[in-house]
């Protein structure tokens, strides 16, 4: 049996890994984390402006190995999977069952990430913490604002639901626990 894939998806500080945990805390679930295989993080800047100069091609951003980590984790429960891309890659579209885009405006979503950033504790120092700050500042403006225009264009209308992100965390885990639960998801 193949259980359902549930893909989350929504700008980076919608509040995609807040809701995945409160989710997980509820049910029995697996995760699939799209940017613990994602590869674009690691090209330099210029590559990243080389692709979206080119029209962001999605099939250029699909991690190796990723369909098959997702067949595999609905082998044993349902899945989460937390994609910015949901249903507009055509490779992963098949196995997706409910799409959820998780609505938020591009300046609260870009507070969120950078307060999220601001609070991990993973910095070495202020100055490493001082330098990621800068240079994400510094290429908001040229490679993550058109990355999250797209993304939106690309993916939010594909979605099977929109949620305002907007609202607590809390309220957000019951809608999609109750989504879940129609979906037959989750008991």
């Amino acid at each position: 049996m193949t259980f359902p894939i549930l893909a989350i998806s929504g700008p980076p500080g919608a509040g995609k890994s807040t809701l995945i945990a409160a989710l997980v805390a509820r049910h029995r679930v697996n995760v699939i984390y799209f940017d613990a295989h994602e590869q674009m993080t690691d090209r330099s800047p210029a590559e990243i402006s080389d692709w979206i100069a080119r029209g962001m091609p999605l099939a250029e951003t699909l991690p190796p190995n990723l369909i098959a980590h997702l067949q595999d984790a609905a082998q044993d429960a349902p899945v989460l999977f937390e994609t910015p891309m949901g249903r507009a890659v055509p490779e992963h579209s098949s196995l997706i069952t409910w799409s959820v885009w998780l609505d938020l405006p591009p300046d609260i979503a870009l507070a969120r990430k950078i307060a999220a950033t601001l609070g991990c504790g993973e910095w070495g120092s202020l100055d490493e913490l001082s330098d990621w700050l800068q240079g994400y500042l510094a290429n908001y403006p040229l490679i993550i604002s058109p990355s999250l225009v797209m993304q939106t264009a690309r993916v939010r209308h594909l979605a099977d639901e929109i949620l305002d992100a907007s609202l607590a965390p809390d309220r957000l885990e019951e809608q999609l626990s109750a989504r879940m639960h129609n979906l037959q998801m989750c008991p």
